[in-house]
């Protein structure tokens, strides 16, 4: 096993292959995250942006911490420019 990088088989699409940020969170904590990602409201999604970066794994490099604020970085961008 190799932490954090994920092959997925989705049967309409086939394999794809994922970095994946692993977090524990509560039932409340899920729910925020998962209004702000359907909502694609801005500032909800920098909320869940402070929320997740926070709970990464202590024993995490700096480099995987920012590849997962960048990762919302580049959704809120993306929102913000109306192309997604």
């Amino acid at each position: 096993q190799v932490h954090n990088l994920v092959i997925v088989y989705d049967s309409g699409v086939g394999a794809e292959f994922r970095v994946q940020c692993e977090v524990s969170l509560s039932v409340e904590e899920a729910q925020e995250v998962m209004a702000a990602i359907s909502s694609k409201d801005i500032a909800s999604l920098e909320s869940v942006k402070q929320l997740v970066s926070q709970k990464v794994d202590k024993d995490a490099t700096q480099k995987f911490r920012d590849t997962v604020v960048r990762a919302f970085d580049d959704n809120i961008a993306c929102i913000k420019s109306d192309k997604c």
